[in-house]
């Protein structure tokens, strides 16, 4: 058990709830008011609030210095899920990527993200499909099958320079969107306001 609390970004062992094992972990936030502590395991991703009682220190020979973390907080590159104002949609498009994701996928670092709560954008390939068909990945799938919105606006440097691949996504957008696929079904779902 901790002794002090811990401190935004410090590296600790937290109880994961899945299995009551102990992992590495990254502090996102502390919770004086009910001694909990949000954070992410370092070396699977997930996220959760965890009581202080449930986290010890880290040796020195478990460090990010020893071994480097194996999980990286990425999002697809040019891409949005439906907005929370449309929540059906919104959890229909997160059903439809957790099946895509339910397998080993490649992941293509497009560039480091610049946001303090993302590292990397990133293109996804299916290791199967990619070997048939490189130009396929899981960004256009799930544009393809309407549930991924392209960025039209407030792109940073990084997203202009990836301007050609934005319009090829844009085209395969404005399929779905004229097929009524996915969250297009009823038409368009953001209006005038650009996403």
């Amino acid at each position: 058990m901790l002794y002090t609390l811990p401190k935004r970004g410090e590296i600790v062992a937290a109880k994961l709830s899945d299995n009551g094992k102990f992992y590495r972990a990254k502090v996102r936030s502390v919770n004086k008011s009910n001694n909990t502590v949000e954070v992410q395991h370092v070396d699977y991703g997930t996220i959760e609030d965890v009581p202080l009682s449930d986290l010890k220190a880290i040796s020195a020979e478990y460090s990010l210095n020893a071994y480097k973390q194996q999980a990286h907080i990425s999002q697809l590159s040019l891409i949005n899920i439906p907005p929370t104002s449309q929540p059906d949609y919104r959890q229909e498009a997160l059903y439809f990527l957790e099946d895509l994701l339910d397998k080993q996928v490649v992941a293509c670092v497009n560039f480091k993200n610049p946001r303090p709560d993302v590292e990397f954008d990133v293109d996804l390939y299916d290791p199967e499909v990619v070997a048939n068909d490189p130009t396929i990945s899981v960004n256009k799938e799930i544009v393809e099958q309407g549930w991924g919105l392209v960025k039209k606006s407030n792109l940073n440097q990084y997203e202009k320079l990836m301007e050609p691949e934005r319009k090829a996504l844009l085209t395969i957008e404005n399929e779905a969107k004229s097929n009524h696929i996915g969250c297009w079904q009823f038409g368009d779902i953001v209006g005038d306001k650009e996403f």
